[in-house]
């Protein structure tokens, strides 16, 4: 009698891991919010799109208000960054190279508090900004609330394994983030900043043998 009392209980531990299993896999609330959370917590970081450093900038491109032309100068007045000038190599559309005099952008040692590792993706992605290895960020993004999810239904397929969710985030900005300055030559910083707990996100989720999980991870 004993045996049998160990091999049930064995069986009823074996049944509620599976069960535990089944509904890590349930498209819902609960499951999205916790994947939206572990992607976040990943994936979270704003940043700039400045992942490699010094950053040079012709006095044609200052005089055209370039991006970087506009966006560093106000950065070195954060003292984000600091300036000095120098000779950089340009090679032109022919292949001939020519020594242009630059403004040359180095990070401080503040701005290099900024200056942060991104995690690797786990496939391989398209987009060179987004499979960089470290990058100039201005703030953490973290779940809000989800406000829903739409199932991504394929041809033929008897069941659903991806998923698009709507979320809204709060947002952890740098000290210097929020600078009126910033504020005016990164719009779209700025847009995220303001939408904190109002502007709704969209994140492509897929299932995987562990649960629902970003795309993008």
């Amino acid at each position: 009698m004993k045996k049998i009392a160990i091999t049930s209980i064995a069986a009823v531990a074996l049944i509620a891991t599976l069960g535990g299993c089944s509904k890590e896999k349930e498209l819902n609330q609960a499951n999205v919010s916790k994947a939206m959370q572990s992607y976040l917590a990943q994936r979270g970081d704003l940043c700039l799109a400045k992942s490699v450093w010094p950053i040079d900038v012709t006095a044609a491109e200052t005089g055209s208000g370039s991006r970087n032309g506009v966006q560093m100068p106000v950065l070195e007045k954060l003292g984000l960054v600091s300036a000095s000038d120098a000779i950089a190599e340009r090679k032109d559309d022919d292949g001939n190279v020519s020594q242009v005099p630059v403004r040359r952008y180095q990070l401080t040692d503040e701005g290099k508090k900024y200056y942060l590792p991104r995690a690797p993706h786990q496939h391989q992605v398209d987009d060179h900004y987004a499979a960089v290895a470290n990058d100039f960020c201005a703030a953490k993004l973290s779940l809000d609330h989800v406000v829903g999810w739409e199932p991504v239904r394929h041809p033929g397929a008897t069941t659903t394994d991806e998923a698009v969710v709507t979320y809204t985030y709060q947002v952890a900005p740098a000290p210097w983030a929020r600078d009126a300055s910033v504020g005016r030559v990164f719009p779209m910083l700025d847009t995220v900043l303001k939408g904190a707990g109002v502007m709704q996100l969209k994140e492509a989720f897929v299932l995987t043998a562990k649960g629902w999980e970003a795309k993008d991870l």
